[in-house]
């Protein structure tokens, strides 16, 4: 009971969020506190108030990230482990964690929790000891949600079939990184409630070293990559440590004036020879499915140099491709396009690569990215636009387009 009153303090940062920098690690870190406050109620010596309110504040987080399918973005490790499998066992989806709901809405007396806990939340509470006849699971829709978790490192929006999660974390576990991934100003987006641009996911550990390394590493996450280096240093040989390099900043979180925006940096290629701070501006417009990406690339104490930039957008295995003739390409996917453009002129290199949905499986999806190798000088600023068809072909696309341009233009 001591330990565990101690490592809840431990291991939850103050905003909800395991310290792993994990989110399909928190799921089980959850369960696990949750099981053994389920238990200490039974036996009427319940915890502290300070355990259920960490407790209250783990549930917020996890209700908070989720996709709006219910299924958890796979950021950061994931081995699937549970305390205890009562529903579906053999077919269960470990990207679920709804299950969890229910049994945590009537330990918490959290009764809006039970709205998204499902048939599986009603039987894992009945198993947990609570009277089915109180328990009114229900499938509703995820409530919408707009916040920065600063200290889990994520900042995520979601509203009816729209989502956008930015990662920016820290090198967790206090500073060993078993289970982050080098992620840095990485991002999921969903539009009209289909996934289309992802986190790859984990895979596996141990039983395969290059697998392990690939899913973990920065040219596989949405983000930027320079000259081939890691954000946070990665030693291939040491598949659950991670050296802090990137210390990540929020700049600020908005929601006004219909709009979304999310800006963050990071100095993982200070450790270049040629240094580079990576800052990057995330804008949603809202009820548009519109996402802006801005890469602003400052060179401290130097004039000119030269780099390899690689962007990576990685789909979902439901997404296919296409492109036309302007250099735009389209992710489509369930009737609906959504394009990528950037406005830089960069050309799109498709390709191949893996989603893991769980541990130990993988599945191919498709994968986007874009390359220029060439001299800045100071700082420079690139920008791609993520929109569905018929706005990125409509005047009011163009115009915001425009005048998002003429914005960087003035901001120099």
């Amino acid at each position: 009971r001591k330990s565990l009153e101690e490592e809840i303090k431990t291991q939850v940062l103050d905003d909800g969020a395991d310290f792993e920098s994990s989110i399909p690690y928190h799921r089980l870190v959850a369960e696990l506190f949750l099981g053994a406050a389920r238990q200490a109620d039974f036996t009427n010596v319940p915890f502290s108030e300070s355990y259920k309110k960490r407790l209250n504040e783990m549930m917020t987080y996890l209700l908070s990230v989720l996709r709006p399918d219910g299924l958890m973005p796979q950021c950061g490790d994931a081995d699937d482990g549970r305390l205890h499998i009562f529903t579906g066992y053999g077919h269960w989806n470990p990207q679920d964690p709804r299950h969890l709901f229910a049994p945590a809405a009537l330990i918490l007396g959290r009764p809006e929790l039970l709205s998204h806990a499902g048939i599986d939340g009603f039987w894992e509470a009945a198993w947990w000891g609570f009277d089915p006849k109180k328990i009114e699971a229900s499938d509703a829709p995820l409530p919408p949600v707009s916040r920065l978790f600063s200290q889990a490192g994520h900042a995520v929006f979601r509203e009816e079939g729209t989502y956008l999660l930015v990662t920016n974390s820290i090198v967790g576990t206090k500073g060993f990184g078993n289970h982050k991934h080098n992620d840095q100003l990485a991002f999921e987006f969903h539009a009209f409630g289909i996934p289309f641009l992802v986190d790859a996911g984990s895979h596996v550990y141990t039983s395969d070293p290059d697998s392990r390394n690939l899913f973990r590493g920065t040219g596989y996450h949405n983000t930027l990559k320079i000259d081939g280096v890691e954000q946070n240093e990665m030693n291939p040989e040491w598949y659950f440590r991670m050296f802090d390099s990137g210390t990540p900043e929020h700049l600020s979180f908005t929601d006004a004036g219909g709009k979304i925006e999310y800006h963050g940096r990071h100095i993982g290629y200070q450790r270049l020879k040629q240094p580079i701070i990576h800052e990057r501006t995330f804008r949603l417009v809202k009820g548009e499915n519109a996402l802006f990406v801005t890469d602003v690339l400052t060179g401290k104490g130097i004039h000119s140099s030269a780099h390899n930039l690689e962007w990576h957008f990685h789909c979902d295995p439901g997404v296919a491709l296409s492109s036309d003739e302007g250099g735009t390409i389209w992710l489509d996917a369930c009737d609906k396009s959504v394009g990528i453009v950037s406005l830089d002129g960069i050309p799109p290199v498709p390709g191949k690569g893996w989603y893991s949905p769980s541990y130990g499986n993988k599945v191919a999806c498709s994968v986007v990215d874009y390359r220029h190798e060439g001299i800045f000088t100071g700082s420079s600023t690139w920008t791609f636009v993520m929109a569905p068809a018929e706005w990125l072909g409509s005047a009011q696309g163009f115009e915001a387009i425009s005048a998002f341009q003429e914005e960087i233009r003035d901001s120099g």
